[in-house]
């Protein structure tokens, strides 16, 4: 992986950039890219990650282009700046985004998922305000390096962040295709569980349990076409649920 020495005169150049809170990492804009910089506590545990993120292409995750050295340790690393994107969680309130959409942009986060399973990665942090999307609908994953791959962490370790991003999965397909924002999940979904399961199919309900409870890994891509247009405004205007 290539390296890139950052002095603290240049750093001080650098423009910061927080589209949202992020406790873990300091970010700064260099024209076409977003400098990671890692809270030491976290940068020595996450290098191997990064590096193998950096060898990792598939056209919806931002990975690293290279690593950052300062005073001689690891610190962080650059990604492709995505200037006209917003984080998920404010583009799916939008109440313009079709039916037809929302369902697309929910099976686009399984195939991610389904591609992460595939070389042994589990995204622990997945949520979304770590998924940014622009005005056609295209969706970039990002802050991969808070995730873990199976080989470094250990098989217990990956089956836990499996079970836990899948739960986490099924939490935001509903809130995609209910439009709901993610703050008012429990107010939405939570308290109204056995209503809202009394009007759902077997196989409907077998993705709203697993929001629901965090349990055993999960494919929701299996399931998603289950849902409709016609059952979640049914299920909208019956319960009243709080939108946008």
């Amino acid at each position: 992986m290539k390296e890139r020495i950052i002095s603290n005169k240049e750093l001080k150049k650098l423009k910061h950039f927080n589209p949202c809170a992020h406790s873990e990492s300091v970010l700064y804009i260099d024209k076409d890219e977003v400098l990671k910089f890692l809270d030491p506590v976290f940068a020595d545990d996450r290098k191997e990650t990064v590096e193998r993120l950096s060898d990792i292409h598939h056209k919806n995750c931002i990975t690293p282009l290279y690593s950052i050295i300062m005073d001689d340790y690891f610190s962080g690393y650059a990604m492709k700046y995505y200037k006209k994107y917003m984080v998920l969680s404010k583009k799916i309130i939008d109440p313009s985004i079709p039916y037809s959409q929302r369902l697309i942009i929910a099976k686009q986060i399984w195939e991610v998922l389904n591609f992460f399973k595939s070389i042994n990665y589990s995204y622990i942090d997945l949520h979304e305000d770590n998924i940014i999307m622009n005005d056609e609908f295209d969706l970039q994953f990002l802050d991969l390096d808070s995730g873990c791959f199976k080989e470094f962490r250990g098989e217990n370790e990956y089956n836990i962040g499996v079970i836990m991003s899948s739960n986490r999965a099924c939490i935001m397909t509903l809130n995609i295709l209910f439009g709901v924002k993610p703050m008012n999940f429990y107010e939405n979904f939570e308290k109204n569980s056995f209503a809202i399961k009394k009007m759902l199919t077997t196989k409907q309900r077998a993705l709203f349990e697993h929001a629901l409870e965090e349990s055993h890994e999960f494919n929701g891509l299996e399931y998603i076409d289950e849902f409709d247009e016609e059952t979640v405004n049914h299920i909208k205007n019956k319960l009243k649920l709080t939108l946008y």
